[in-house]
Order: C-alpha cells, then structure tokens, then sequence
C-alpha cells in the first residue's frame, strides 16, 4: 500500500514545495492573518524584509503591529465579526504602509481579502511596492498645478489686454459728438468685450476647458443692453440656455455672433423711441436669447434670438448690401461649420446652428 501510494504522494508534494517557492519568492509581500484573531500566521520573504518580521510564521503578531497603517484603514473592523458571511475575493482595504527596501524607506499599497479555507477565515494581504509610481503622480500633479495656474494667467492676461483695447476704443468714441460716427466705435467695444468675456470664464471656471454659455452669454447681454440703453431704454433683454458647456474655439463665435443679434435687434426692432416708453404700451420692447443642444441632431447647439419689434428686411440678412454686423455673423458660421436661419412674424427670430465640435477638414474632432 506504501509502495501504491508513494508516488503520487511524491507529486503532490513537489507541487506543494513549488507553490510555497513561488509564493516566497514573489516580488509582492504576502501576508496571512486568521479571523477573527487578526494574528499574522506566514510572511514571504519580500513581506518579512519590508516589515521588519523576524520568522516566517510570524510569531504571532497582531495585524497593528506588522502594519501600522491597517488601523487607520479600518483594516480590523472591517474583518473582525462573527456573522460568518464572506464574499470570497471581495476588496476589504486598501491602504499605503511605509516600509524598508533597497535604497532606504519605501511605500507599500496594501490590498486586503477575505478568504476561506477548509471552513476556516483568512485574510490576505498583498504588499505592492508602489513609491517610484507614487513618486511620479505626485510630480505629475504638480506639474498639472503649474499648468494649470500659469493657462489661468494667461486667460487672464489675454482679458485684460481686451480690456485696454475697450478702454482705448471708448475713449476715442467719448470725444466724438456725432451719434452716426461714434456707434461703429461703441460696436467695436462691444465685439471686444464678448471675446474677453470668453477668457474671463475661463479664467473663473474650476474647468480651464470649456465656458458656461449661460452665463457668458448673460454678460453679453448686459454689455450690449448698456451701450444701446438711450435707443430704447424700456427694451427688456431675456436670457435662458440649458446647461451647457462649449469650448473656447466655439465659444468665442457663439458670444461674437450672440452680441451682433443682439446689437441687431436693440438698434433696429424698435426704432420709435418715444413709443417704447409709452405706459400704456401692451407689447413691452422685448428680446430673448436662448441656447442648448438640438433634439433632432446629436452633437449640435443652437442659440436664438428673438425680437417682438417692428421686423426685419430677410433680403438684407443675405444680400450684397449686408451690413458689417451680419457679414460677420455669415463668416463665423461658416468658420465653426454651422448656419443661421432667419424668420419673421410678430418680430424677427435668428437661429444659429452650430456642433458643439470642432472637426478637421478630414472630418475627425
């Protein structure tokens, strides 16, 4: 019977003594504890080199003594209890414990399961040496600190820059007496402002990528209501967008494009000023800016602004004869890929479509 047995005995214990090797020889710690006792019952060699343990089995020792950081990670409680339900497999903790390696004082993650075998409750730990990793996310964060603050300096600078353009160009218009000659002028202002305020969001945006359009587009239009306010003070000016979120090289056409319908619209739908502020008008002078995402169409805007004045010459929106605001309007959209689509009745409505992406002349975003 010894003789029958022997030999497969014989291979089940050389596959034993090979998966110990193994396991002793892993370049991760590996540690086991029995539950709910939490005393350490074996150390590979990597485990017991990093945390200072002195015989294989352990000797003993509870986990707070081999792994100081275990406590604070909530390590015992999570494993010490009596209700016996255990998912095998399952991540308990996981944790950074300081300990020695070669070249001094190095950073362990520790990764803690529940097991059970043959009936009985173990957990496991295995100690990866993570500090050259650690070592290099806190570099790159860092480094993404200091890009980060040095992309908000420049945005900030670039509105200030717009800033002094502005200052310099009302400055010029204040000694201009002839209304005709100094609106191109408070125009100019206008446009320039609308390009500020993009980098102006950006700069206050914990998002250096992209502009609330809700906001950006409510400072365009208390900048453009402000310059117009003596050719129709009474004009009321309404802003609603979804939320959304577009980037700098779409949100600077959008604001620029938002300002001249609006400059549009406060200068031509309501051109009898005495009759704006009649208060005996039913119909207020009112202008409504919206934007958001088209429903029929993924991955495109839109912005509409609409008037309920005395109308708007469509013929002029694409004739020859367009004036300087809606030439530039046809430019931007025709820069960012989208279209503008006019309607008249009770007023004048302007749709901008535009994607919410800009794409290469391949077609890729």
């Amino acid at each position: 019977m010894r003789k029958s047995y022997y030999p497969e005995l014989r291979s089940k214990l050389d596959d034993l003594e090979l998966f110990r090797e193994l396991v002793d020889r892993s370049s991760d710690g590996i540690l086991l504890f029995s539950l709910p006792e939490n005393r350490l019952l074996f150390g590979n060699i990597a485990a017991r080199e990093a945390f200072g343990i002195d015989e294989e089995k352990g000797g003993g020792k509870r986990i707070e003594e081999v792994l100081s950081s275990a406590v604070q990670a909530g390590y015992p409680a999570c494993l010490d209890r009596d209700d016996g339900e255990v998912e095998l497999g399952a991540g308990c903790s996981v944790f950074i414990q300081v300990g020695k390696g070669p070249g001094g004082e190095r950073r362990y993650e520790i990764v803690v399961n529940e097991v059970v075998i043959a009936g009985k409750r173990y957990a496991i730990a295995v100690a990866r040496d993570s500090t050259d990793r650690l070592i290099m996310e806190e570099r790159i964060r860092r480094d993404l600190v200091e890009k980060e603050t040095m992309l908000r300096e420049i945005h900030h600078r670039v509105k200030n820059n717009f800033q002094l353009m502005k200052s310099l160009l009302s400055l010029e218009a204040s000694t201009i007496e002839d209304e005709g000659a100094r609106m191109p002028l408070v125009e100019a202002e206008n446009r320039i402002m609308s390009m500020a305020g993009a980098h102006e969001k950006l700069y206050e945006s914990p998002n250096l990528s992209s502009v609330d359009a809700k906001a950006y587009f409510e400072d365009i239009a208390s900048t453009v209501s402000l310059s117009f306010r003596e050719l129709c003070a009474e004009t009321e000016v309404r802003v609603s967008s979804e939320e959304l979120f577009l980037p700098l090289e779409i949100a600077l056409p959008c604001g620029l494009v938002v300002n001249e319908l609006l400059s549009n619209c406060l200068k031509h739908a309501f051109p009898d000023q005495e009759r704006c502020r009649e208060p005996g008008r039913t119909a207020r002078p009112l202008v409504q800016v919206s934007s958001g995402r088209l429903g029929d169409r993924d991955g495109w805007g839109f912005i509409r602004v609409r008037d309920n004045g005395v109308g708007f010459d469509l013929s002029l929106a694409e004739g020859e004869a367009a004036s300087v605001g809606l030439m530039l309007i046809r430019a931007l959209s025709s820069q960012v890929g989208g279209s503008v689509e006019w309607r008249r009745g009770g007023g004048t409505e302007a749709t901008f479509l535009f994607p919410l992406e800009l794409k290469d002349q391949a077609g890729r975003e």
